[in-house]
């Protein structure tokens, strides 16, 4: 079993990258990417996205959701201020 886990999600124009780096770690890296206009998706080499350090306390607060919650959360970083809300929902849309 390794130290370091990868994991990728795509939907039609959102992906979502989540990273641990040690399971010693009390963290974990959540990246966000678009769809650009033209098709292609954002690069994470070129500093395009969004990336969030996520520690324990975020992390319980994303199980939270996970139990029909939701939450608010501010990180700040060289300056610049991300905000990002996680909300649980179940919209069934019948065509």
């Amino acid at each position: 079993m390794t130290d370091k886990h990868n994991q990728s999600f795509f939907g039609q124009s959102t992906g979502m990258f989540i990273q641990s780096s040690s399971k010693n770690e009390p963290f974990i890296f959540l990246q966000f990417i678009k769809k650009k206009g033209d098709g292609s998706w954002e690069k994470p080499s070129l500093r395009e996205g969004k990336r969030v350090k996520c520690g324990l306390e975020e992390i319980i607060m994303i199980l939270n959701v996970l139990k029909n919650q939701g939450f608010l959360c501010f990180f700040a970083f060289n300056f610049i201020i991300n905000d990002f809300t996680i909300n649980f929902e179940t919209t069934f849309r019948i065509k």
